[in-house]
C-alpha cells in the first residue's frame, strides 16, 4: 500500500479521495487544503441567520479578526492584527501527534481518533 498526502479538497478533490478511500487506492496520511479562502454559511429554515469568511494567509496587508452581529444592539467588532491562531495550531498539532500514531491509516475526525492529552 502507498502512503499519500491528498492536496486539494475542492470539489473535484473530494470526489477524489472518496473514491480512493472507497476502493483503496492508497493509504491516505493527511489531506492539505491550498485555498486559504472559506465561506461558511448557517440557516434557520430558508433564513440565513451566520455567514463566516474565514482567510488564512501569510503576509497579509491588514491582518485583522473581525465580528458584525446585526441585532438589537447592533455589535461591531475588530481586533487590529487578529488573535494569534498559530499558536494554538502548533500545539494542538504536537499535542494529537501520539492519538493519530495510534489510529489507522484514512481521513479522520476528531471524533475518530483517541483523546488527544499533553504528557510528559
Amino acid at each position: 500500500m502507498i502512503n499519500t498526502v491528498h492536496v486539494g479538497m475542492d470539489p473535484l478533490g473530494q470526489k477524489v479521495l472518496s473514491y480512493a478511500m472507497e476502493h483503496n487506492c492508497f493509504s491516505i496520511i493527511g489531506a492539505v487544503d491550498l485555498d486559504p479562502e472559506k465561506d461558511g454559511r448557517g440557516f434557520v429554515g430558508d433564513w440565513e441567520v451566520i455567514t463566516l469568511t474565514f482567510r488564512a494567509a501569510v503576509g497579509e496587508r491588514e491582518s485583522h479578526d473581525q465580528v458584525h452581529i446585526d441585532g438589537e444592539p447592533p455589535i461591531r467588532s475588530r481586533i487590529a492584527s487578529g488573535v494569534n491562531g498559530d499558536i494554538a495550531t502548533c500545539a494542538i498539532t504536537l499535542n494529537a501527534v501520539r492519538s493519530i500514531l495510534q489510529t489507522s491509516p484514512g481521513l479522520k475526525t476528531m471524533g475518530q481518533i483517541p483523546p488527544i492529552a499533553f504528557s510528559k
